[in-house]
């Protein structure tokens, strides 16, 4: 379901319509006339989800621009963040399931202003990890905050960063030994930014976590 607020009075604004079940989990608007959406599509039989773009480009409705295979071959996998600098610049992070590492990874998608392709991130053999939040500062400054999955679970806060060249991983505190996980980022600049999330010091026990950035090239404090 989309709403659209114009002149201080939100209206309903029609997608794409699909057999299977669909969700989006994240939008970001660059202007009137070009914003995205990003989440994923389900297969209501098989129950395997598949990565999912909309593109809204000043009406009257939003177009699927990914529902899978045009993009990348995967399992199944879902976008959880979308962010974008500029009409030519847009990222949008989630996970696939990977099947050559034997595990789920991050996933990570870049719209250079004509077309959205796949931009490698670390692949840590066997270990599960998935990205739920991006924020672009810049063509060569993009920040996405997500976690490492234990058991299942997340276990651990994961953050990335672009530089222009590739993807690197940063490190982040974990207040607790499992059950970190980031959700959102917000970078103001290169130097200072913020991370949210939770952390659960045990099973059904959750408290807020929040993290921020300072000029220090390895860590979040």
């Amino acid at each position: 379901m989309f709403l659209h607020s114009a002149g201080g009075v939100w209206t309903s604004v029609y997608g794409p319509s699909y057999s299977d079940i669909t969700q989006l989990n994240a939008v970001k608007a660059i202007s009137p006339t070009l914003a995205w959406s990003a989440g994923y599509t389900e297969n209501v039989h098989s129950q395997i989800a598949v990565p999912l773009i909309e593109r809204w480009s000043g009406g009257p409705g939003w177009e699927a621009v990914i529902t899978t295979s045009n993009i990348i071959t995967l399992t199944s996998g879902m976008f959880n963040g979308v962010d974008a600098n500029s009409a030519s610049h847009a990222w949008a992070v989630g996970y696939y399931l990977n099947d050559s590492a034997g595990a789920s990874q991050s996933l990570a998608l870049h719209w250079n202003g004509t077309s959205w392709s796949v931009v490698s991130t670390p692949i840590i053999p066997f270990v599960r990890t998935q990205l739920n939040g991006v924020s672009a500062l810049s063509s060569s400054d993009v920040w996405a905050t997500g976690c490492y999955i234990y058991t299942n679970s997340c276990g651990g806060t994961l953050t990335m960063q672009w530089d222009g060249t590739s993807w690197k991983i940063f490190n982040s505190q974990d207040i607790n030994s499992n059950g970190n996980i980031f959700y959102g980022i917000a970078m103001t600049s290169h130097s200072d930014g913020w991370s949210v999330g939770y952390t659960s010091p045990g099973i059904g026990v959750g408290n807020t976590l929040i993290e921020r950035w300072f000029p220090n090239p390895t860590w979040w404090p």
